[in-house]
This record gives structure tokens, sequence and C-alpha cells, in this order.
């Protein structure tokens, strides 16, 4: 089970707040800064020799708490690209749950141009993965032409020969298709009306051998 680099930390299906997997998002945003520069700056920014260090590094706390928010209303990142719908809370600023603290920065921060905004999400989106369940099958199928005499459940290497022998891998991925997952705590009192957690899963085959 990968969760290196899924944002969706908290256990699926059991919707327990106690239980948290955000150490991998913490290791992905901190290899991450901002860079922002302040609107004062605007004579200098471009000819000063001594403009101080204008890159941010990310909270993981403060921007993780929208993560918090959008799981305890049941919701889900069903794609890595939510990520650019995310704010990304420089150290020293806090998030107030309604954004206002951050845009409050950026509107004192009014230089830093869309390429310096963008890339911090750049470095992210390529990094993460909403599909969790990914696991690599290796196998070998061998087809027997079973001779006379052999009993048919055993392979009998004097009268049985192989026909065919393949071997090969794939990448086998449990991919979540639909958020509106029932909270099993809550309803284990009737667990017998309640669709298995796998009904919500599809399982795709990728690319192999």
């Amino acid at each position: 089970h990968d969760i290196s680099r899924n944002p969706n930390g908290m256990i699926i299906s059991f919707h327990a707040p106690y239980i948290k997997r955000a150490t991998a998002m913490h290791a992905v945003l901190k290899g991450e800064e901002i860079m922002a520069i302040p609107t004062v700056a605007g004579q200098t920014y471009k000819t000063s020799k001594n403009n101080p260090n204008w890159r941010h590094q990310i909270d993981a706390d403060e921007t993780l708490a929208q993560f918090e928010e959008t799981f305890s209303r049941g919701e889900i990142f069903m794609t890595e690209s939510e990520i650019c719908e995310q704010f990304l809370i420089p150290k020293g600023q806090t998030w107030d749950g309604s954004g206002d603290n951050i845009r409050a920065f950026w509107k004192a921060h009014h230089l830093s141009g869309d390429n310096t905004l963008e890339r911090p999400y750049a470095g992210l989106y390529s990094r993460l993965t909403t599909r969790s369940n990914a696991f690599r099958i290796h196998y070998r199928i061998q087809a027997i032409t079973k001779g006379a005499g052999s009993l048919p459940n055993r392979f009998d290497r004097d009268k049985d020969t192989i026909a065919d022998d393949r071997r090969g891998s794939k990448v086998i991925e449990r991919v979540l298709r639909n958020q509106d997952l029932p909270n099993y705590l809550d309803d284990r009192k009737d667990l017998a009306s309640i669709p298995r957690a796998e009904a919500f899963y599809e399982v795709v085959v990728r690319n192999g051998e």
C-alpha cells in the first residue's frame, strides 16, 4: 500500500480523525520554496545587490490544515492536480479557515510573477499521487499438454510436456472511483446493509512485461 506521496492522509472509509498519514506530505512540501517579492521593493528589486532572501519555506502544518477541512467535509482529493487549488502557506503565516490571511500576504507581495507563483505547484504535482494501492505482480504462466495416462491434476515430467512458457509483470492499481463512502464506524450496527469497501474501487491493469 503506497502512501508515500498521497495527499489523502486520512484513513478513508473509517473517518478516524486521530489517524493521520501526513509524514510524506511534510517531506514533499519541505522540498519546495515560495518566492514572494514585497510590493514595496518595486524600485530596487531588479537592481539592488542587497536584496534579502525572498524565498520562503512552506509551513506544512498550516498548509495541511486545509486538507483536514476537506476530510472533515467527507471529501477527498480525487486527482493530483487538486493540489493547485490549495494555498501553500509560507513560514510565518497561518491558515485562518477562509484564506483571508494568505490573500493579504500576497497583496503585500504583488511583484511575485506568475511563473514564480506556479513553480512550487509544478514541483509538487509531479511527485503526488491519489492512487494509493499500486502493486507490481510478477507472473509465470505455463501451458501444459497432458500425456496419455497422466493424472489431470498433477504434472508428470515423464508424460506431460510444456507447450508454452511465459513470464512478465503487470502493475495493478486499485483506484477509488466514488468518494461517497459510508462511515463504517458510525454504521457498524447495520453492517449487513452496507456495501463492502471493495465495491467503491476499480482494479486497473497498467503496463507490464
